[in-house]
């Protein structure tokens, strides 16, 4: 059995209210996304913060079919990151979904 595809997921909510000051590049998903890309891992990276909805997001899940969904998780988004997480556990519930970023890390 082969290496199952990675979707590695940068959250971000511009109507947070927070606007553009917290859109930042993703720098711990690019620094994974690397360490994937030397290791030969199939896997595709989704970056909220180029505009991408909820609904864009599990579309791109569904189009993608990954074994693994990795999310990153930023303290001021947790609510509606924690709603997204719910979303795509059910959407797909044979994909394991992980999670990592700045709030899991404080």
């Amino acid at each position: 059995m082969g290496r199952k595809r990675i979707v590695l997921i940068n959250v971000y909510y511009p109507e947070s209210g927070y606007g553009d000051k917290l859109n930042y590049p993703p720098l711990g998903v690019g620094y994974f996304s690397e360490y994937l890309d030397e290791k030969g891992v199939d896997h595709d990276v989704i970056d909220m913060g180029l505009g991408y909805s909820s609904e864009d997001v599990l579309s791109k899940i569904s189009s993608l079919k990954p074994g693994f969904v990795g999310v990153s998780i930023n303290s001021l988004f947790l609510d509606k990151t924690d709603s997204l997480i719910r979303k795509i556990k059910s959407a797909f519930p044979d994909a394991k979904v992980v999670v990592g970023g700045p709030h899991v890390t404080t």
